[in-house]
């Protein structure tokens, strides 16, 4: 009984974690990628504090949006332990430890 249940929330943890990782995405792309492009000029410290100060919403939302990336990389690390536990559990618990390692930059 408990292993059909295990069997048949396993789509729905897929589910949640490749909604986490669309999140990360976007978030990645907007946080990392934009917001850097916007605020920070190459070799001119000045400029990249007066831009900070100028646009500092978006500062403060990019920012947010890296905790918002860092947070969903911890239930994700998760999931991905469930799901792939399966196959090999040493194995998988050394991908989940990496994982959280790798994600907090």
């Amino acid at each position: 009984m408990k292993e059909q249940t295990a069997e048949a929330s396993l789509p729905l943890k897929a589910r949640i974690g490749g909604f986490l990782y669309l999140i990360i995405i976007i978030g990645g792309l907007f946080g990392a990628g934009y917001v850097p492009a916007t605020i920070v000029v190459h070799g001119d410290a000045a400029t990249t504090v007066n831009n900070i100060l100028t646009n500092e919403s978006l500062y403060r939302f990019g920012l947010g949006v890296h905790i918002i990336v860092v947070l969903c990389n911890i239930p994700l690390a998760v999931i991905f332990y469930d799901l792939f536990k399966f196959a090999n559990k040493s194995l998988s618990r050394l991908v989940m430890l990496f994982y959280i390692g790798i994600s907090d930059y």
